[in-house]
């Protein structure tokens, strides 16, 4: 990602980004993005509930939290110890998160760039012996309202326990809005309008 992102941009082109913890490495985002013409696409990926996150945070941060617990087992998290009870491994920022946990921290990033800052949400990271799926938790309280969030996700086979099966579908679901001239969290009725060089079957 942080090879191919600012060559995409700059060659004018959108390129869907799954492995978004990149961005914790730059102080701003766009620092990676570079001028170009082209953007960054974030799917929502192992979590839902950015369209309201994303409201409720242009409704005003001032007095915004947001924390988002991660749950998984402990050899997607690199804990090699044998647990008999859940072992909290982490807590801290977002950026943080992404940094010491970079293929495990996609989530908190995501949640993070919708609403405030990689800085501003706490992320908790959890090693749990007796989840055989992804777990996510994400709690939101600010003036405008308080969402409580859970997502509880299988597991991609073939990502060593640190990929949830839904956010290919995730993907698809973005290559869908663009297809359809919406953003996603949009319900379009009506016939997708074309768009050149996508093509996708809903």
């Amino acid at each position: 990602a942080e090879a191919f992102i600012p060559r995409v941009t700059g060659a004018g082109k959108d390129v869907i980004v799954c492995s978004c913890g990149v961005f914790a490495r730059h102080e701003d985002p766009q620092d990676l993005i570079g001028d170009g013409p082209g953007r960054v696409l974030v799917p929502a990926g192992a979590v839902g509930g950015l369209d309201v996150l994303a409201a409720a945070a242009r409704a005003g941060t001032d007095r915004a939290a947001l924390r988002h617990f991660t749950v998984k087992s402990p050899a997607a998290l690199g804990v090699e110890e044998a647990l008999d009870a859940p072992l909290e491994v982490f807590r801290g920022s977002a950026r943080q998160a992404a940094l010491e946990f970079p293929r495990t921290s996609n989530a908190s990033v995501a949640l993070a760039l919708a609403t405030l800052g990689l800085d501003r949400v706490e992320a908790i990271v959890v090693a749990d012996p007796e989840v055989h799926r992804t777990r996510h938790v994400v709690e939101w309280k600010s003036p405008v309202g308080r969402y409580d969030m859970c997502f509880e996700n299988a597991v991609d086979p073939d990502s060593g326990g640190r990929t949830s099966a839904i956010t290919a579908w995730s993907v698809a679901g973005v290559l869908t809005s663009i297809r359809a001239g919406a953003g996603p969290g949009v319900v379009v009725v009506g016939a997708a309008r074309p768009v050149d060089g996508v093509r996708v079957t809903p």
